[in-house]
């Protein structure tokens, strides 16, 4: 493998930890919240409500880390520093599973059409112009929601978690559990296509599940288990 390749593949294994961290945290909190109204019955409330809060806490970092812009100081494992490792070396990027690669562009709705004459320094230009329309941005008027559920993200993170600011004066901004969902299947979809594309990674079976998304809701099925027999013998 190519230190290209090497690099690539650091970049990759770090945006599929932090999307586990995503799916798992949000599978966990959700099993809480489905069983809120018993376990407050039963006077469990107090045990899972902080365990609750714990779980948002670690979904926002892990998403934020998702789009997290590099920093001179220590280097980052995101989609942003992905992306300009593949513009950096296009020309060095070798498309391995191509048939595979447009398949999960065809997903998505993108008419791959066009990518199959390309070379693979081509077609690695082509997929870097797509996602960079994508990610969220207020330069580009369809990515002004993303952007806004980021930054409120961001903010959480950084005024709230990381640090205990005194919030009181700002204008806080609000985001979903729903709309910070969609910018977890962005990043799913970038690593599925460039990880099966450039690394030989399969993701994603024929009909289209994220596969590590469906290991992620292990523990949240262990948990719904938990509380069946908990509930049962209160």
């Amino acid at each position: 493998m190519s230190d290209t390749e090497q690099a690539l593949r650091a970049q990759v294994d770090g945006i599929l930890e932090n999307i586990f961290a995503a799916d798992e945290s949000y599978n966990l909190a959700f099993c809480i919240g489905r069983r809120a109204n018993d376990l407050n019955k039963h006077g469990y409330g107090a045990a899972f409500r902080p365990m609750q809060n714990m779980l948002e806490q670690h979904f926002v970092l892990s998403v934020t880390k998702l789009f997290e812009e590099g920093n001179p100081r220590y280097p980052t494992r995101s989609i942003p520093a992905a992306l300009r490792i593949l513009k950096n070396q296009a020309g060095k990027i070798k498309i391995h599973e191509r048939a595979a690669m447009l398949l999960r562009f065809s997903r998505i709705g993108v008419d791959t059409s066009r990518f199959h004459a390309l070379a693979d320094a081509e077609l690695t230009l082509a997929t870097i112009a797509h996602y960079e329309t994508r990610l969220p941005s207020t330069a580009v008027l369809s990515d002004l929601a993303p952007a806004r559920t980021l930054k409120a993200l961001s903010f959480r993170r950084n005024k709230v978690i990381a640090h205990n600011e005194d919030t009181s004066a700002l204008s806080f901004p609000h985001t979903t559990w729903g709309e910070a969902r969609l910018l977890v299947d962005l990043a799913k979809n970038f690593v599925d296509v460039i990880g099966a594309g450039c690394l030989s990674y399969i993701l994603s079976g024929d009909d289209g599940v994220f596969l590590p998304s469906e290991d992620a809701k292990r523990s949240a099925k262990n948990l719904e288990g938990i509380f069946t027999t908990l509930l049962a013998s209160s």
